[in-house]
Formats: structure tokens, sequence, C-alpha cells
């Protein structure tokens, strides 16, 4: 009733004290043993926080959003207490509690003592995160049969000339298609209740919450725009993909192309220096690293590689015309970052949209490995420069040096 008389700008009178019966409400079912009670209270106070807009009595908006805070400590510690608690659940709670101070104005803060609950608070996810990572019970199921796809990406390989194998390697699987990704997430999204209904989050190792993504509205694969949701999903859907084609196809390829030849850092050289995609002081980097690849040792070849994609699309989104550079405040200009450069309109125009989408969901995207900022910052460790998604960022590279070497050359 409430939300209506606002909508309607009704009893502007009583406004304050429809705020506070609001308040006394929230109160009473906090203390009450309801089973939406956390929800319900929150509402009440999220309601008499509009009440108190209307006034511009922001101090009194201020103390709503620290109760607000509150209510979600509560509903956390009730959350990782007791026979059926969730760490997962409680630690997504204590985000929801440090969201709610963050509306604060900074100006009343220091008052109320905000920063130093934000530092607690904060502290508090991150302890509870890391028990959430042993919330799942382990659970068995049948083992995937990958024999027949295994087999035929050898076969692909095998008793090929030197060229022709590498080029059944580069070509081994194929590149995601960004419209048929959006298309089948969209259609998922409107087949399964909880996307539509529920927020999710990224955990890191160590428990920090490294991405988050609103609950997802119903679309059809008609509508146009691509909201947060539903790209956060289809980066997911991407990683999912990645870890299948390396397991089914990529890794078998490499395995069987190193039994059978071995190729010399000289011969990719020449492979990089006549593809015409790599800057000429780019070329010995960029071999040492395929190299390194062919030789199994991934970490050296993300090393080297990741900061050389980087480059490999800076250059080709300048030779567009694109804006690479930012002015700071001091007037200095910088070169912007591959999160930046990704965002760019010309970036289908100069690789399509499908190769553009790879880059993305691969090296800049929290959802998906996000390889580049996550090497950048030393955050990866030896375990992860070895994993699937790992081998991938390395096979996303050799196949788009190779195929132009393959196809500029006239075959």
């Amino acid at each position: 009733m409430v939300e209506t008389m606002l909508e309607y700008g009704l009893a502007k009178v009583h406004i304050r004290h429809i705020a506070e019966g609001l308040e006394v409400r929230a109160t009473r079912l906090l203390a009450s043993d309801a089973g939406s009670r956390f929800f319900a209270a929150r509402r009440y106070l999220s309601i008499a926080k509009r009440c108190f807009g209307l006034e511009r009595n922001y101090e009194r908006c201020a103390d709503i959003d620290c109760r607000i805070s509150d209510a979600f400590v509560l509903e956390a510690e009730s959350r990782i207490s007791g026979e059926h608690r969730s760490y997962v659940v409680g630690a997504s709670l204590y985000a929801e509690a440090v969201q709610a101070l963050l509306a604060i104005p900074k100006h009343l803060r220091k008052a109320k003592g905000i920063d130093d609950k934000l530092k607690s608070l904060r502290q508090l996810q991150r302890d509870i995160a890391m028990q959430s990572l042993g919330d799942f019970a382990p659970m068995r199921g049948e083992s995937l049969d990958l024999e027949e796809e295994i087999y035929s990406s050898e076969q692909e390989i095998s008793g090929k000339e030197m060229a022709e194998a590498l080029l059944a390697l580069a070509e081994c699987w194929p590149l995601a298609s960004r419209k048929l990704t959006e298309v089948e997430t969209r259609k998922r999204i409107g087949e399964f209740f909880f996307s539509r209904m529920f927020s999710s989050q990224k955990l890191a190792t160590d428990g920090r919450v490294v991405a988050e993504s609103p609950a997802a509205s119903d679309l059809s694969a008609e509508d146009d725009e691509v909201t947060d949701a539903v790209w956060s999903k289809m980066i997911q859907d991407h990683v999912l993909r990645v870890r299948f084609g390396v397991q089914s196809a990529i890794a078998p390829a490499l395995r069987q192309f190193a039994r059978e030849r071995l190729i010399s850092t000289h011969d990719l050289v020449n492979i990089v220096g006549q593809s015409g995609a790599v800057p000429s002081e780019r070329i010995g980097l960029m071999a040492k690293g395929l190299k390194a690849g062919f030789e199994g040792d991934f970490i050296v070849a993300l090393h080297l590689l990741v900061p050389q994609i980087e480059n490999f699309v800076r250059t080709h989104l300048k030779l567009k015309g694109a804006k690479t550079l930012t002015t700071e405040a001091d007037s200095l200009q910088m070169e912007a970052g591959l999160s930046t450069l990704v965002a760019l309109p010309e970036m289908d125009e100069v690789f399509g949209e499908d190769l553009a989408f790879e880059i993305r969901a691969l090296f800049c995207e929290g959802f998906g490995p996000n390889l580049r900022n996550e090497l950048a910052h030393g955050l990866l460790d030896a375990h992860a420069m070895q994993s699937a998604e790992s081998i991938y960022a390395w096979w996303l590279i050799f196949r788009i040096v190779y195929q132009q070497y393959w196809y500029r050359n006239d075959r």
C-alpha cells in the first residue's frame, strides 16, 4: 500500500509517520522466527528509506542503510550456523551488507563509523568465502568417454607433412560462434527458472569475489540488447566449451604432433615472419612463446604470448584507425590495456565477431579465465598456467598466426 501511495504522490503530510511505522514493523520482524523475516524486514526498510528520501532527510536514509546492512549480517550469521549451514550463501550476504553501507554518502560515513564497519565486513566476507570452497560434498558419476573424439584428432595429425600437420592442429577445433553462443544462452535463460531469479558470483581460489552478475531477465533470442547477465552467462558457457575442446581435440592433436615430429624455433620464426600478422620486432618473442607450447611448457608460453596478443590487437586496431591512446589529467598519453581495446567497435571489423569474442572471453572477462589481467597481476599459479584455458590460449594464438601464414602464402 505504501508503495502505491508513493507512486501516486499521496499522504505526503504523513510520510515521516509512515516511514517510522515501517521501521517498527521491520524491527518486529527481525526479532521474530518467521521464515521470510530477513527479506520482508529489508523490504520495509528500503521503502522507509524512500519515504525519508522524499523529505531529503539524508541522515535518516543513512541510518536505514545501516539497518539494512545489519539485517544482511543477521541473515548471514543464521546461514553459517546450525545444522544446514551454507558458507556460499553467507559470503554472498556479507557482500550485500557491504553494498548497503557503500550506498551511504561519504560525508556521512565518518560520524557513523562506516569505514570501520566496512573493513570488518570485508574481512568476514573473505573468511567465510574461504570456508565456502569446501561446501560441496564430493559426488561421483559416470565418466565421459572421449575416446572416439581423441582418436579422430590424432588421426588428423598422423602421417602428414609438417605444414599440413600444423594446419590440422590449427584447425582441429572450430572457433566459437558469438551469435550462436548468444542464442543458446538466451534459450537456456528462458528455460531455467533459477537463471532468471538469482544473481551469480565467481570466487577466486582464495575466496575473493572476482566477478558478479545480476539475475537474468527472461530474454528471447530476438532481443537486441545483451545485458550484463546474458553476457556473463555467455562467457561461462564459453569456458565449458574451451575445456571440452582442449580435452577432446586440441591436447590429443598436440600430443600426436609432438610424437611424430619436432618443430624448431627457426621454423616458427619463419612461419611468424611470413604470416604478416606480427610486427617485425615481435617475431622472435612470438616464435619463442609458440615453441614453449609445442614443448608442453605453458608457463613460459603464457608469459611470452599474453603480452604479445595485446600488442597484436593494438597494432591491428591502430592500422584500422581506432583510438588506442588515453589522455591522462596531466596531458600524458597512455596506451589502453587489452580490456579497453577489446571493447572498441573496431574489434569486430578487424578480427571478425567470432575471433573478437574469443579474445575478449579468454583474456579479459572476470567470468572467464581473465588471463591477461590474472597474469599481469601475478595471480596465476603454476597449476593455472597448465590448465585447459591456458593450453587453449596458446592454441588460439598459434591458430591466428598459422592460418595467416597458410592462406597468405597461397597454401
